[in-house]
């Protein structure tokens, strides 16, 4: 697909522009995050590849349990212990919006908070404590750009803690070069 191949093309400017637009919501959003004890990371689709890696680097350099899961299977146990003031991360492309919304009302309705990664959506964000917006809304770009937000999240939340990203503990290395 030639839109696609283009698109491809552009993604070191994209990852530029989401590091520039997004850097100052991620701070806000993670003086929030740094306060909880645990977070989940959801996502439906496609996404869903960028939430297990999100919530794997969250936990890497934060310390704070954090899970990445589908969205759609976040109600059949993990909803139960959402109480007031928990906050939820989901990443959205735009052809999965319905879906989403629907995920996050089962989350807003018990009181919880939403931080969604996702393209510019009017419905998103109104149904959204944060949106953190994202430069391009094509299907397959929208995870990338989003593996780059979560980074900056999982970068910020260890500042707030007061954590070095750089050292992280108990972490070994899987690969050596002699």
């Amino acid at each position: 697909n030639a839109d696609l191949k283009e698109e491809f093309e552009k993604l070191p400017s994209l990852i530029e522009k989401t590091i520039s637009l997004a850097s100052e919501k991620c701070q806000q959003v993670a003086r929030f995050l740094a306060k909880k004890e645990y977070l989940y990371y959801l996502g439906f689709g496609i996404s869903i590849g960028a939430c297990l890696e999100g919530a794997l680097k969250m936990k890497e350099i934060t310390y704070i349990p954090c899970e990445g899961m589908y969205s759609s299977e976040f109600k059949h146990g993990p909803l139960a212990i959402i109480k007031k003031n928990d906050w939820v991360l989901f990443l959205s492309t735009l052809e999965d919006v319905h879906m989403t919304l629907s995920h996050i009302n089962e989350v807003s309705c018990r009181l919880g908070k939403i931080c969604t990664i996702a393209p510019p959506d009017d419905s998103l964000s109104l149904n959204s404590d944060e949106l953190i917006s994202l430069p391009s809304k094509n299907y397959f770009v929208v995870p990338l750009l989003g593996v780059i937000v979560s980074q900056l999240l999982s970068y910020y939340v260890s500042q707030e803690k007061g954590i070095n990203p750089d050292q992280p503990r108990n972490i070994s290395k899987t690969l050596t070069v002699d």
